[in-house]
């Protein structure tokens, strides 16, 4: 029987860490992915504002030689000057019109032997319908006698009505900034992971080289054919998981390899382990037979039902009386130590579980994403080089007070006025950015200014709202934030008439694997997550969501009594 069971043990144990390192590879190329889509992301906003810039269109657009063409063309080289000095992952940026006129970097000379018209990411640009044309990596030679190795963002510039394009945007990013994305990704010895694009062709992997030098291949056909997330073949005598997860954002699949021989070092030691377990329980088994069956007395049903009473919970009653020193009262001593031990323990974890709650609050509460902040210090840079003081006085002014606001102190709790003033800060930043594109109310009831509520979780959802909402919007876009009170419960709501949702994202907003990595951003399941957290059920929150129409997220919090806490 134990021989059997052993069997059967090592072969689950063999199943389950091959699963296990299945998930686990999985999960390594989905955060590759994630990394990837987010920086991209944040190139693509910096590529967005140079191209919507109205500077670029009056260069490419107004008659040669004109002063307002000749302002236009030295503002919108000092602002690629500006980009370039603050970002060093940017290798090069151009703006390239169909009528022939291009500014390249801070005035470097394009390189005459180039025919930019004839560059697929020229091409790709002006074929998007809308959005950025991504390259897989290759030597960009648009400078003279320089070579790197890049990744194009590329875009069509059009005119102000939007009708026709009269350019191209092109933002060079360092091939290095990909490669070392995927360094990050730590598999030691075991495997590695490669990038290819929607074609097929590589986009990053650790011996590139020697692939285009012939010296290395890659199944990368079995990759793009494959239509699971993973499979397992055999190369060079060796059988390799692949695990794959494709970028919906880039088109890209990130690719997992490693041995399996290497993931199923634990199974080996497990079998080991579990002959040991084995041999020990038939020892330990044999002895309790021998010493139960020489005695069966009323020690035998005091000890049973201790046991049921230390079961139910009742340690303190519980404890035992030893009055003999045999067998049965070596056990029943045992069983009294044990009993305090665990009595302890379930101690210690009420007590661990008390300050784990303090720090998953904490940790949610570090997840607001930063990239608002690096947006916003840009924008002040450019409006600084453009001589707009007011305006860099006034959004730096509102940054201090979201700064402020959010360092300020450890309290989780602060009046509902606070965090309105604080989202208030937040939408003069958004609306100097938008301008005419966005616009805003607040309604909240002096009555419940001074209700205590744990901060920044309006901020998330305006943002929330901005950036899936009214962002993606043709015509400009409104938000509403309410406040009030109904039926003993704290109502705040973040209203937008942007694009709306599908019925299927609305009904996965809440889940933390489609919020944090792919749709919504952080801030939809960082607010829901430390609601719950804090109040419980005393808390909830609803999404009511139509496409083309608009999103409302609701939040209803219980209000407390007086010395009530959640």
């Amino acid at each position: 029987m134990s021989m059997i069971f052993t069997y059967f043990s090592l072969k689950l144990t063999k199943q389950t860490t091959l699963e296990n390192s299945i998930k686990y590879m999985k999960e390594l190329t989905e955060q590759m992915n994630y990394s990837i889509e987010s920086y991209i992301k944040y190139m693509e906003n910096i590529s967005h504002m140079l191209n919507q810039n109205a500077d670029v269109r009056n260069y490419l657009m107004l008659d040669a030689g004109t002063t307002e063409q000749k302002l236009a063309k030295k503002r919108v080289t000092e602002q690629i000057a500006t980009t370039l000095n603050i970002r060093e992952d940017i290798r090069n940026i151009a703006v390239i019109g169909i009528n022939g006129r291009i500014l390249l970097n801070n005035g470097v000379t394009i390189n005459p032997y180039m025919n930019v018209r004839e560059q697929s990411w020229y091409k790709k640009a002006l074929d998007q319908k809308e959005g950025f044309a991504i390259s897989t990596s290759h030597v960009q030679n648009i400078v003279e006698y320089e070579y790197p190795w890049v990744v194009t963002l590329s875009s069509a510039i059009q005119d102000k009505g939007g009708t026709s394009n009269i350019g191209v945007l092109l933002v060079d990013l360092n091939y290095k900034v990909i490669e070392d994305l995927c360094k990050r990704i730590e598999l030691e010895d075991k495997g590695y992971i490669f990038i290819i694009d929607e074609a097929g062709n590589l986009v990053y992997h650790p011996n590139q080289k020697m692939i285009y030098s012939g010296l290395k291949t890659e199944l990368i056909t079995d990759v793009v054919k494959s239509k699971e997330s993973y499979f397992i073949t055999t190369k060079d005598n060796e059988e390799y998981l692949y695990t794959i997860a494709k970028s919906e954002r880039t088109g890209w699949r990130a690719v997992g390899v490693v041995k399996t021989k290497a993931l199923l070092t634990y199974s080996t030691i497990a079998r080991n382990a579990y002959m040991v377990t084995i041999s020990m329980l038939l020892v330990i088994a044999i002895s309790l037979s021998i010493h139960l069956s020489k005695k069966i007395t009323e020690p035998i049903r005091i000890l049973e039902e201790a046991m049921k009473k230390s079961e139910l919970g009742d340690f303190e009653a519980a404890e035992i009386e030893i009055v003999e020193k045999n067998e049965i009262g070596t056990l029943g001593k045992t069983f009294n130590n044990m009993n305090q031990k665990i009595h302890q323990l379930i101690k210690e974890k009420i007590l661990a579980e008390k300050l784990k709650r303090k720090s998953e609050l904490k940790a949610l509460h570090a997840q607001i994403n930063p990239h608002f902040l690096y947006n916003t210090l840009e924008s002040i840079v450019w409006m600084s080089e453009g001589g707009k003081n007011k305006e860099v006085v006034k959004m730096t002014s509102e940054l201090a007070k979201l700064l402020r606001q959010s360092i300020s102190n450890g309290l989780e709790l602060i009046p509902l006025y606070q965090e309105i003033n604080y989202a208030k800060s937040y939408l003069s930043i958004q609306k100097m950015r938008y301008r005419d594109q966005l616009n805003y109310e607040i309604e909240v009831d002096p009555a419940i200014e001074n209700v205590q509520i744990i901060k920044l979780i309006i901020q998330p959802l305006i943002e929330n709202a901005i950036y899936h909402g009214i962002k993606n919007k043709e015509t400009e876009g409104n938000i509403l934030i309410k406040g009030y009170e109904k039926d003993e419960k704290i109502i705040l709501e973040v209203e937008d008439d942007g694009i709306g949702m599908s019925e299927e994202t609305r009904a996965h907003i809440f889940e933390e694997k489609e919020t944090n990595l792919k749709k919504n951003g952080v801030g939809v399941y960082n607010v829901y997550s430390r609601l719950k957290l804090h109040y419980g059920q005393k808390a909830e929150m609803f999404c009511e969501s139509e496409l083309g129409k608009g999103t409302c997220m609701k939040i209803t919090i219980v209000k407390e009594q007086e010395g009530e806490k959640a």
